[in-house]
């Protein structure tokens, strides 16, 4: 194991920050960023192809469909931030 996979959720995407530290932390920013997931899988992309590649279905999966103006979603909008319910 990588160094890196530590810091990969399950589905292979890479967190924007490190895991929860103590029980019932949330740890901070422990979740999938749109634009810097984007950004750090790019960076990764000649060694670790696997992770953009992971980081665009789950963008994709998330992708907006409809207008919300309480969520502010929009179709084929990427939001900012998905946390996990």
């Amino acid at each position: 194991m990588h160094d890196l996979d530590a810091l990969l959720s399950d589905e292979g995407w890479p967190y924007a920050s490190t895991p929860p530290v103590e029980e019932g932390d949330p740890g901070r920013f422990h979740c999938l960023f749109g634009r810097d997931s984007l950004i750090t899988a790019l960076q990764l992309l000649p060694e670790r192809p696997d992770v953009a590649r992971a980081t665009l279905r789950a963008l994709a999966r998330r992708q907006g469909r409809a207008l919300h103006p309480g969520t502010q979603e929009e179709p084929g909008k990427i939001g900012h931030e998905f946390r996990d319910a």
